[in-house]
């Protein structure tokens, strides 16, 4: 009976997406517009607007494939890890910065650390390892407008700094970020566009991640 009520009634199975709301598309062009006005307004260059995000990444989390004979029509299967970090990743349009790695860990003194003087990450600690308010006020303040700042008197450029990011509940209000620098401000992406425009949600997440897993696979393999 239900499969004779959803054919006449036209439903049908569809994916879920997971972050794109309906009108997101309408919404994505809305804020395009919004947001190069204000790009030429302000004269930004590529050089001068960066986008940051976070991401979950299940560092021992092993491939889903496996290489097998033609004998064979199964793989053993195995205990999934769940051992995850948060990573924050922060670039400029234009690709020439890339601002060290954000990594949030559940451990402080990790073995692997011993007799480590310097990482080439910055690298806190939190239970839940999700990145939190405090974390990123203290990253934007101490971080990002220290290490933007450095390269832009190195290379003799002026003017101000935009960074874009989607909105969410560990991302302080952009009231708070936009007054510890009158050279830099934030400005958030509506909630229901974020998966449509994030530019680290197109590709260059997942090419972490790939690398992530390829690294511990040659490690350990």
């Amino acid at each position: 009976m239900l499969k004779n009520f959803k054919s006449h009634h036209g439903i049908r199975k569809l994916q879920i997406e997971g972050e794109s709301l309906p009108g997101g598309k309408n919404s994505a062009h809305k804020f395009k517009v919004t947001f190069l006005q204000h790009v030429e307004e302000e004269g930004y260059s590529r050089d001068d607007v960066y986008n940051v995000d976070e991401t979950g990444v299940n560092w021992k989390a092993l491939p889903r494939k496996s290489l097998a004979s033609k004998r064979e029509f199964t793989a053993p299967g195995f205990k999934v890890s769940k051992k995850r970090v948060t990573a924050m990743l922060c670039a400029n349009a234009s690709g020439t910065h890339t601002l060290p790695l954000l990594v949030i860990g559940k451990s402080k003194k990790l073995r692997c650390f011993k007799n480590v003087s310097c990482l080439p990450t910055l690298y806190k600690v939190q239970k839940s390892v999700w990145m939190n308010s405090a974390f990123f006020s203290e990253w934007y303040s101490k971080d990002f407008i220290p290490n933007v700042k450095k390269l832009r008197e190195r290379e003799g450029k002026t003017g101000k700094v935009l960074l874009i990011l989607d909105y969410a509940p560990c991302h302080p209000p952009v009231e708070i970020l936009n007054v510890i620098d009158d050279d830099f401000s934030v400005m958030y992406f509506p909630p229901n566009i974020t998966a449509l425009m994030q530019p680290m949600d197109h590709c260059v997440i997942e090419k972490l991640k790939r690398i992530i897993g390829n690294k511990y696979c040659e490690d350990y393999f």
